[in-house]
């Protein structure tokens, strides 16, 4: 066959090794269904990629997350595309044995999809694409030879088009917050005041008892005369035998007449000091 010298034959690569020499990298297109699970993508063919009128891809990489990734081009009969074998102004789907297209790798033809001519349909499904139990069907929408670049409106819908929706997070709720005791108010009574003590006069003698504030001599001994607690004996008393006396005769021994009280007892009663064997005031 004179088409496949060095010097004759219109002919370009397939689009996966268009991908891989990496010619035409300004013009191609990278697409992850699971990303964007639908597109539809507007392809021009090789020959036309120097034709200023038009920035459309002329390669479609299609990811599929592992080494066989698949690759779409429109094989437009034109120019230095014009003696093709077979596939002329059809769209191709190309799958790699691996290395993702990017190293060298067999190729092979999947499906040539248009209207008419050497066609395999107008759409590919791809079963379980990318290992993931979803399909991903790529069909030709149409396809304009009669503009100038001519064009090929090629549609990928992946599974139902729409991606799935992620769970939302559960949020545990909060606990309620725990209200913390009233502090008690404090109290506004002022305090009584501590209660005064007076003189312990039963203890003392008719002359420190007369001369002491609250002390009064009655019947030979000291007493109280406010109203306060009295302060208690810090001692038992010890009991004494009484100390007989002679009578005093009535009216002469008095508080005014000590000198004419005889003995301690009537002394004392009268609420004069014995000392000594006198009785003074």
């Amino acid at each position: 066959n004179p088409l496949y010298s060095d010097d004759t034959g219109k002919m370009c690569y397939n689009p996966a090794k268009n991908w891989q020499i990496g010619w035409y990298s300004d013009r191609t297109l990278l697409l992850d269904p699971q990303v964007e699970p639908t597109k539809t993508v507007t392809l021009v063919g090789i020959a036309d990629y120097l034709n200023e009128q038009s920035t459309d891809p002329v390669v479609i990489k299609v990811e599929t997350r592992l080494a066989n990734d698949f690759f779409v081009g429109f094989n437009r009969a034109t120019g230095v595309n014009a003696q093709n074998d077979e596939g002329d102004d059809v769209v191709t789907v190309i799958q790699v044995d691996g290395n993702n297209g990017s190293g060298y790798s067999q190729s092979r033809l999947r499906a040539k999809l248009g209207f008419t001519g050497d066609i395999t349909g107008s759409s590919y499904t791809i079963s379980n694409f990318g290992g993931t139990g979803v399909s991903l069907i790529i069909s030709v929408d149409s396809i304009n030879l009669g503009t100038v670049p001519a064009t090929a409106t090629v549609n990928f819908q992946y599974g139902s088009g729409t991606l799935s929706p992620t769970s939302s997070p559960t949020v545990s709720p909060t606990k309620a917050p725990t209200k913390s005791p009233s502090p008690t108010k404090a109290p506004t009574k002022s305090p009584t005041k501590a209660p005064t003590v007076g003189p312990n006069c039963p203890s003392f003698s008719s002359k420190t008892c007369r001369q002491t504030s609250g002390c009064f001599w009655e019947g030979g001994l000291c007493k109280n005369q406010n109203s306060g607690p009295t302060a208690p004996t810090p001692t038992a008393p010890t009991p004494t035998a009484p100390t007989p006396t002679a009578p005093t005769p009535t009216g002469s021994c008095s508080i005014n007449s000590c000198s004419s009280c005889e003995g301690g007892g009537a002394c004392r009663d009268a609420g004069c000091s014995w000392s000594k064997g006198t009785c003074t005031p």
